[in-house]
This record gives structure tokens, C-alpha cells and sequence, in this order.
């Protein structure tokens, strides 16, 4: 079993306590409009029923409108090869650019967070080298996020926000019509997922997210869509599972492990529009005194305290791979009858 995002954040929370924690604190969605116009809508928690409505502010008169900002610096080459340039003409748009070395690899990202309001944080036409702090760009896509036909991008930043926000946030971009920078729309904090994908629409495009959070010895892989423009959620699939915490706490009635690996766009029925595959491992078992002995014997196996110790399920949970399928009807993506009945079968929960 490979050791996750999910496995680091489960570690992080048992060393904090072991007791049931009160849910996340809203994450904020902030829009960067013209004449300083904000708008917010609440985001929920990982372990949330999925429900948000955006509040809409209007945009104040042509004439009190301020000027618009002038344009970044021009964008440098990267001072070292490995450096993704597309990243790197990106953060060159919105931020001071940084680059970071970590584990052999050279990060692309920025040297304060979103919004970038003070002017040392804002383009200066440098490329800081391991700078701290530094916030990584870990994701984008180009679509068109906000209306038909927008060149926009979405860039994912990690580090800006605390665990329970999934550690950062997304800023929707777009490109300028006569330049080569790219113009902040909105940011929209605590959208940070372990991975995305994104989904063409006719009236604008989606991103689809796999995000995992762990809280005391249970862990929770979800799969959910993010609207730029409605600023809201839709939970298609979030699985509870227990098996990574199974020395500090063994379920009374079943012992569960599923993690999500991918996720694909494929036109399921032929219809002409992506529809959602979702791929993932899955494996569950009643808890029995056989196999409670056996979970111990390789839990005393383990060294060291028993809050640290991790144990690869595989050894006592037989995994099978399974495929969950939802269609996308122009709105929104509907689980198949199959992916339907697997989901009510293993207690999956679906919105």
C-alpha cells in the first residue's frame, strides 16, 4: 500500500489527540473584481453534508471603478532547467516567483499567498531561489472556468491554508487578449485537492477533485466537483475507512480500506460529452476474533509507540479494484445503476 497524503495528514492527527476534533472552521471563497468588489460563499469540511449558496455583490459604477493595474514585469527564464516554464510564466502574472528545491525536484511557486495585496508580494520581475517561505503551484488547468470561451487557467497553490482546508487554494486566471500575463479573477480558498481533473461543459468547463483527510484513527477519501461560478460543491462519492488506524483503534463491527487511484474522462454512453470514471482499491471485512488476533500479531510487529504505528492492510484485507461510473447530463454527473448499488452496498455515501 502506497503511503499517501491521506496517511501523512492521519499521523499528523493522532500525534495532536486522539479524540474526536470539531469540524474545520468554513473556507472562504474570495472574488477579485474589478473595483475591489467582493463576493464569499462557504465551503464545507471534508466530513460535511455538501450544500453552499454564493452571495452576490454588486459591482459598483464604470465611473468609481480604479484604474486598471499596470501589467507585470516581463517574465525571466527560469534559473534552472528542471523548472516547468509554463508554471513559471504563470506565477510571473499574479505573484513574487520563486523557485524551490525539494527531493531532487524544482518546485514552481510563489513567495507569499494569495491575494497578493501588499507590493512586495505582488510580480517584481525575479525568481527567488529557496526562498522562505515559499508556496508551491502544485496544479493548473486551462479551460474556461467562469463563462464560454474565456482563456482561464486554475492554479492549485499548497501551504496557504491550515490541514483541515486541504492546505491551500485555487486562483482562476485569465489570459490577457494582447499580452502574455495572465490576470487574477477569484481565489478560492481551501480548494486544494490531492488531485483534479477537469471536465468540458458547453457553458463552462468544471474541475473534478479527489481530496482525504484523517481525523483520529478513520480516514475519508472524497470525490467531489467544484463550479468556479456558482461557487459550489457537489459530493459524488466519499468512503470512510479505518484500515491505516487499525493499532490505535479496530472498528467493532467491520474494518474497511478504500483509496481512490484516478480519475478519467470518458464518454460512458456515447452521448458526446465526458462523462466521470472514477478508479479505485477497495477492501472490507468483518472483524472477528480471528482476525482481531491476526491485525495484534502484526500490530506488535510494529516498533515504537502504538499512536505512530501504520500497517499495510494488504496484509489481511484482500483488495479488489473497482470502477465507479457517472454521467454528466450538461448539469451535473449521475451515478450509473451499478456504481449506484455498489455505493448502497459497502455504505458509501453519495450526495
Amino acid at each position: 500500500m502506497t503511503v499517501s497524503k491521506n496517511v501523512t495528514l492521519l499521523i499528523i492527527a493522532i500525534a495532536a489527540s486522539c479524540s474526536n476534533h470539531p469540524d474545520p472552521k468554513p473556507r472562504t471563497v474570495v472574488s477579485l473584481s474589478a473595483g475591489n468588489t467582493v463576493s464569499t460563499a462557504t465551503a464545507p469540511s471534508a466530513t460535511a453534508t455538501i450544500s453552499a449558496t454564493a452571495t452576490t455583490v454588486a459591482a459598483p459604477a464604470a465611473s468609481n471603478a480604479p484604474p486598471s493595474p499596470p501589467p507585470p514585469p516581463p517574465p525571466r527564464a527560469s534559473p534552472y532547467p528542471g523548472a516547468d516554464p509554463d508554471k513559471l510564466t504563470l506565477v510571473q502574472s499574479v505573484c513574487a516567483a520563486a523557485v524551490n528545491h525539494l527531493g531532487g525536484r524544482i518546485q514552481v511557486g510563489c513567495r507569499a499567498c494569495a491575494p497578493w495585496d501588499d507590493e512586495e508580494t505582488k510580480p517584481d520581475g525575479q525568481i527567488a531561489v529557496d526562498p522562505d517561505p515559499f508556496y508551491s503551484l502544485v496544479q493548473f488547468h486551462e479551460g474556461s472556468f467562469t463563462h464560454p470561451g474565456a482563456q482561464q487557467a486554475a492554479l492549485l497553490f499548497d501551504g496557504c491554508e491550515n490541514i483541515s482546508e486541504e492546505g491551500g487554494g485555487t486562483l482562476i486566471v485569465e489570459k490577457s487578449p494582447t499580452d502574455w500575463y495572465w490576470t487574477p479573477v477569484s481565489y478560492h480558498s481551501g480548494l486544494n485537492p490531492n488531485s483534479s481533473l477537469r471536465i468540458e461543459r458547453p457553458e463552462r468547463d468544471i474541475l473534478v477533485c479527489q481530496a482525504g483527510l484523517s481525523t483520529g484513527y478513520e480516514a475519508i477519501d472524497h470525490v467531489y466537483t467544484y463550479d468556479f461560478k456558482t461557487r459550489r460543491y457537489a459530493s459524488l462519492v466519499r468512503m470512510h475507512h479505518h484500515a491505516t488506524g487499525v493499532c490505535v483503534r479496530l472498528p467493532d463491527d467491520r474494518v474497511t480500506n478504500g483509496s481512490i487511484e484516478r480519475l478519467e474522462a470518458v464518454d460512458i454512453n456515447r452521448d458526446g460529452k465526458p462523462d466521470l470514471r472514477v478508479h479505485m482499491r477497495y477492501a472490507s471485512a468483518t472483524v472477528t476474533k480471528a482476525l482481531k488476533a491476526k491485525i495484534k500479531a502484526l500490530c506488535d510487529q510494529v516498533p515504537g509507540n502504538s499512536i505512530f504505528k501504520l500497517i499495510d492492510s494488504d496484509q489481511y484485507l484482500k483488495v479488489t479494484q473497482v470502477r465507479l461510473d457517472f454521467l454528466q447530463d450538461g448539469e451535473q454527473f449521475v451515478p450509473t445503476t451499478a456504481t449506484r448499488k455498489w455505493l448502497k452496498k459497502f455504505g458509501a455515501e453519495t450526495l
